[in-house]
């Protein structure tokens, strides 16, 4: 899970789906400043780390009224190399193993 936020306040969680973007809800990020991105934080882990966003990706057709293609990619600056536990990260590596 990745916590979402800016300078001052929390703003939503996410996931992390390659080594260089976060899946959220774009109502979660529209018209904010300075996101960041906070990774390996839970109450069995004290490893957090912070990146901050290069760019946030927001649906062409995401509407603030009614909500509908609330979805967006945030961008870090720098490509992740790794998890902490000589693993890469890979989301859609890890489904992979989940269905087969």
């Amino acid at each position: 899970m990745a916590l979402i936020r800016n300078k001052t306040d929390f703003l939503c969680t996410g996931t992390l789906i390659s080594n260089q973007f976060i899946l959220t809800a774009a109502s979660c990020i529209i018209n904010r400043n300075q996101i960041l991105v906070r990774l390996g934080e839970s109450q069995n882990l004290t490893t957090a780390e912070e990146y901050s966003v290069k760019k946030a990706y927001v649906h062409v057709n995401f509407s603030s009224k009614t909500l509908e293609n609330n979805i967006a990619l945030l961008e870090f600056h720098k490509v992740l190399r790794g998890n902490g536990y000589g693993n890469s990260y890979s989301f859609f590596d890890m489904l992979g193993r989940c269905l087969k």
